[in-house]
C-alpha cells in the first residue's frame, strides 16, 4: 500500500548528489583523487574455462545465485554464494556429471569426456580506485558520468565508449538536425516521409518503438511516439510563451493517434499515415541510449559509476565502499533544497517534472509533459519518480505516471514490480513499493 503524506510546496527533481570529480564544462574530464576509495588489494575473480577456452569471467563477490554459461558441451550451471562457488551442474552429451562442495579458491576440476571444465578462483591486486567524470550536451540536455577506476586510461576508454552510445542514439533520433554533420537522423527522414513512404530503420530506432508500444495498453495511450506535432504547436522550450487556442490544439489531435503509425519490427519499417505526423523520441531516447552507456561501462570493467542523463539517473554498482549511490530528491521551487534521497545500486531513478521546460501565464503554469488525449499540459501531478532496473522502462513510466495520477499509477507499478515516488497537484506526496530505499527527510 502507499503512504501518503500531505506537504505544502514539496515538488520532487532528481539531482545528482555529492559526486566527487565532476568537469567544470561540457566535455573536461578529470580525475579527484580526493574521490578515491580506500585501496582494495586484490579482487577475486571467478573463471570457468573448457577445453583451455574461458567460457564465464567475474568477480566473485559481486555475484549472488545461479550462473548459467554455456560451453562446447551444453549448458553448466553453478551456483554463488557469500564468495565462494560451487558446480551443481554440467550437462554433456551422454551424461550428467555432478560435484558438490564449496570452494573459495582452487577448484577441482569435473571431467564430463570427452570435455573439462575448470572452475578456478584468483586474486588479483588492484590499485586505489578514483573518480574520473566527463559532460557533453546530448539529446538537448547535460550528459555527466562518473566512473571509478584504478587508471586513467581505462577510465577514459570506458567514458569515451559510454558516451558514444549517446552520440550514436542522438544522431538516429533527434527531431532538431545534427550539430554534428551526420545528415538526416531516423526519425527525421521518418517525418519528412509522413503520408508518402515506409521508412527502413536501425535496430535501436525498431527496439525503442517496440518498447514505448508495448506501454500503449497499460498507459491508456498516454504515451505517444507520435506526439510532435503537438509538441511543436506549443513549443515550450523553444519560445513559445502563450497557450495555443482551443481550435489549433483540436486540429492537431487526430495526428496522434497512435494507430496511424504503421511499424513492422519484422521489416524494420515506420510509416506516418497522414502528412504532418511526426514522431518524437523525446520521452524514451534518453532512457535508451543510459542503459546502452551502462552496459558499455560493464563491459569495459567499470564496476562503480553513475550516469545523469538530466535526470535520467543509473546507479552502476554500488559506490566503492560498498555503500549504494545516494541520489538527491529537491524541491525545485526551492532552488538548492534536498527534501529526500533514493539509495540505489544496479537501477535507475528517473524523474518527469513540471518544473523541467515551462512558462507561466495569468497565473497558470503550463509545462512540457502533455496529455494526447487532451492536447493540454498533464495536471494530476507535480512530479512523477520511477525507479526501476532499467532506464528505459523508467522513463517511459514517470511520463506515464504523471499524466495518469496516483491511484493508476500505483496500481501499473505495483503490476511491473518498480517503485515511484509521486506528487500530485496539490503537494501530496505518495510512496509506493518502497523497500526502504526511499527517505524523506523529516520523517
Amino acid at each position: 500500500m502507499a503512504v501518503r503524506k500531505t506537504r505544502t510546496a514539496l515538488i520532487f527533481a532528481l539531482i545528482l548528489s555529492l559526486i566527487n570529480g565532476c568537469g567544470s564544462a561540457a566535455g573536461e574530464r578529470g580525475g579527484d583523487a580526493s574521490g578515491a576509495s580506500p585501496v582494495q588489494p586484490s579482487v577475486r575473480v571467478l573463471r570457468i574455462e573448457q577445453e583451455g577456452q574461458l567460457i564465464y569471467e567475474g568477480d566473485l563477490d559481486a555475484l549472488d545465485g545461479e550462473l548459467r554459461f554455456t560451453g562446447s558441451a551444453g549448458e553448466y550451471v553453478a551456483e554463488a554464494r557469500d564468495g565462494k562457488v560451487r558446480m551443481l551442474s554440467a550437462q554433456c552429451p551422454d551424461k550428467l556429471c555432478m560435484k558438490q562442495g564449496w570452494a573459495e579458491h582452487v577448484y577441482e576440476p569435473i571431467i564430463c569426456l570427452p570435455q573439462q571444465v575448470v572452475i578456478s578462483v584468483t586474486e588479483e591486486k588492484t590499485g586505489p580506485l578514483i573518480a574520473f567524470s566527463d559532460q557533453r550536451f546530448l539529446l538537448d540536455t547535460i550528459i555527466s558520468i562518473t566512473v571509478y577506476s584504478a587508471g586513467e586510461a581505462e577510465a577514459g576508454a570506458a567514458l569515451d565508449g559510454a558516451f558514444a552510445e549517446f552520440e550514436r542514439v542522438h544522431r538516429l533520433a533527434t527531431r532538431y538536425g545534427n550539430e554534428q554533420g551526420a545528415g538526416e537522423s531516423e526519425v527525421e527522414k521518418i517525418n519528412a516521409a509522413a503520408g508518402q513512404a515506409a521508412v527502413t530503420v536501425s535496430e535501436d530506432i525498431s527496439l525503442m518503438l517496440s518498447k514505448a508500444l508495448s506501454y500503449t495498453e497499460d498507459s491508456e495511450d498516454t504515451f505517444r511516439v507520435g506526439i510532435g506535432p503537438l509538441v511543436d504547436l506549443w513549443g515550450i522550450g523553444s519560445g513559445g510563451v502563450e497557450a495555443p487556442a482551443t481550435a489549433e490544439i483540436e486540429a492537431v489531435l487526430p495526428l496522434l493517434v497512435t494507430e496511424k503509425i504503421s511499424f513492422d519490427p519484422g521489416a524494420s519499417s515506420v510509416m506516418l499515415m497522414e502528412p504532418s505526423m511526426s514522431l518524437d523520441l523525446g520521452g524514451i531516447a534518453k532512457g535508451y541510449a543510459t542503459d546502452l552507456a551502462a552496459d558499455v561501462l560493464r563491459e569495459r570493467g567499470i564496476k562503480h559509476a553513475l550516469i545523469n542523463a538530466g535526470g535520467n539517473v543509473y546507479a552502476l554498482g554500488s559506490k566503492p565502499d560498498g555503500a549504494p549511490w545516494r541520489v538527491g530528491i529537491r524541491d525545485p521551487r526551492r532552488e538548492g533544497e534536498i527534501i529526500g534521497v533514493v539509495e540505489a545500486a544496479d537501477e535507475a531513478v528517473v524523474s518527469s517534472g513540471d518544473y523541467e521546460r515551462y512558462f507561466e501565464a495569468d497565473g497558470v503554469r503550463y509545462h512540457h509533459i502533455f496529455d494526447p488525449r487532451t492536447g493540454y499540459p498533464a495536471g494530476a501531478a507535480r512530479q512523477s519518480t520511477i525507479i526501476a532496473p532499467r532506464s528505459l522502462d523508467a522513463d517511459i513510466l514517470s511520463t506515464v505516471t504523471f499524466i495518469l495520477g496516483w491511484e493508476k499509477s500505483e496500481v501499473l507499478l505495483e503490476k511491473y514490480g518498480f517503485s515511484g515516488v509521486y506528487v500530485d497537484a496539490q503537494g501530496v506526496v505518495s510512496v509506493c513499493g518502497d523497500d526502504g530505499s526511499v527517505s524523506l527527510l523529516g520523517d
